[in-house]
């Protein structure tokens, strides 16, 4: 038994129903980012039924979001597309504006996958939109991010540039370190795409330098193999 499965239960033990939806979707998120997808899916169905059945519809949302990402990593791309379509209703419905930015693009993700663009270019203009009426900067951030990655779909590297470059400026205004390291490094890449040798090595050694300042070591990793396949 892993240890934080001894934590979650013995707090489990003493609580009640919302409680324990609660620990099932804490449970459920952990092990998915751990890698294991078999119990993060029990868990998440537990914690859905629970909140349906306490009229918790935040709850219902959370744990359909976390389904449909695990669904995602799974590549099982039409129950991903129903959790995340079922969690945007909600979303919708009960007004929580900043999950709503979220699911969209979580769904813009997902379509590009399937390349499905124009659905993908759908989503992230309602986010961006939201985002707009709500002046949530964390969430037009992440739109630029997501937009990028659509429109290096599109095999338009020079926009994805453009907007990432965008993303990097607004979370470093944010203070958000590591968002900062992840955009850099995605900068990188479509620089290194678009022919921009020199600024993508640059680019990749500061989101190396960030990554290996905060612990994160296999994304340092990861950006020093970007960077010599792009500059050598």
């Amino acid at each position: 038994m892993h240890m934080h499965s001894e934590t979650f239960m013995a707090f489990e033990d003493g609580m009640g129903r919302p409680a324990r939806a609660s620990v099932a979707l804490a449970r459920g998120n952990l092990e998915r980012l751990t890698g294991r997808f078999d119990r993060p899916a029990s868990l998440l169905e537990t914690a859905l039924r629970v909140c349906e059945r306490v009229g918790d519809e935040a709850g219902q949302a959370l744990a359909l979001s976390w389904m449909g990402q695990l669904a995602f990593d799974r590549e099982d791309f039409d129950a991903a597309e129903r959790h995340l379509t079922n969690c945007l209703r909600i979303r919708r419905r009960i007004s929580h504006l900043r999950g709503v930015v979220t699911s969209l693009i979580s769904l813009a993700r997902l379509a590009t996958e399937r390349a499905q663009i124009d659905t993908a270019r759908r989503h992230m203009a309602e986010a961006e939109d939201v985002c707009h009426r709500r002046i949530d900067r964390v969430g037009m951030a992440q739109v630029l991010a997501q937009r990028a990655q659509v429109e290096m779909a599109c095999g338009d590297p020079r926009a994805a540039v453009a907007g990432l470059s965008d993303a990097v400026s607004l979370w470093r205004t944010l203070g958000y370190g590591i968002a900062v390291a992840c955009s850099l490094r995605d900068l990188g890449e479509a620089q290194a795409v678009a022919g921009m040798r020199e600024h993508s090595g640059a680019t990749l050694a500061e989101a190396t330098e960030i990554f290996d300042r905060h612990g994160y070591l296999d994304e340092a990793k990861r950006c020093r193999k970007l960077s010599f396949d792009a500059v050598g």
